[in-house]
C-alpha cells in the first residue's frame, strides 16, 4: 500500500513499487552489446517475465528444444513458459562472446536446480550456444537460441 506524508514522501510501499517498475523498465531497454544479452535474459526470467525475454528476440527467432528440435513463434514462447513455470531461478555465466559484424556468438552455462512446490527436485543444465544479430537500430538479438547447445542428438549426431 502506498501512503503519503503530509510532504509528500511517499512510504516504503511506494519507494518498492518505483523500484519494481525501475527493474521491468530496465529489463526492456536496448541492449548495445551482445555479453549483456544473457545476464538481461536470465533477470527476464527469474522475474518470470515472458514480456521481457519476446524483447530480446528478433520476430522470427528460432529455439533449438533438443537437436534437430527447432521452434519458433508461439513455440517458442511455451517452450521458455514451461520452464519458467517450475518457479526454479535459473543461474548463467558466460563463457565466451564473439563478435564479428553484425553477429555474435555467446557460449555460457546455465543451471535450473531447485524443488519444485511439490517437492520434485528439478535439474536442467548445459552449455547453451546462442548466435545473436546487431539489428538496423544497432541493438542486439537472439536470432538463435540454442540451450542444448553442446549436447548431441540422441542417435548421437
Amino acid at each position: 500500500m502506498t501512503t503519503q506524508t503530509e510532504t509528500g514522501a511517499e512510504t516504503e510501499a511506494g519507494a518498492e513499487s518505483a523500484a519494481d517498475a525501475a527493474d521491468r523498465a530496465a529489463l526492456f531497454a536496448p541492449v548495445d552489446d551482445p555479453a549483456d544479452l544473457p545476464g538481461r535474459f536470465m533477470r527476464a526470467f527469474n522475474a518470470r517475465d515472458l514480456q521481457a525475454i519476446d524483447h530480446l528476440f528478433e520476430p522470427g527467432c528460432v529455439r533449438v528444444l533438443t537437436p534437430g528440435n527447432v521452434v519458433s513463434g508461439d513455440g517458442r514462447r511455451a517452450a521458455t513458459s514451461s520452464f519458467m513455470a517450475l518457479g526454479i531461478p535459473m543461474r548463467l555465466s558466460v563463457r565466451h562472446t564473439y563478435v564479428y559484424d553484425d553477429l555474435a556468438l555467446i557460449i555460457g552455462d546455465y543451471l535450473i536446480e531447485g524443488t519444485k512446490p511439490d517437492g520434485t527436485h528439478v535439474l536442467h543444465q548445459g552449455t547453451a550456444t546462442d548466435v545473436c544479430r546487431r539489428g538496423a537500430d544497432g541493438h542486439w538479438r537472439y536470432a538463435i537460441d540454442n540451450p542444448p547447445g553442446t549436447d548431441r542428438a540422441a542417435d548421437g549426431s
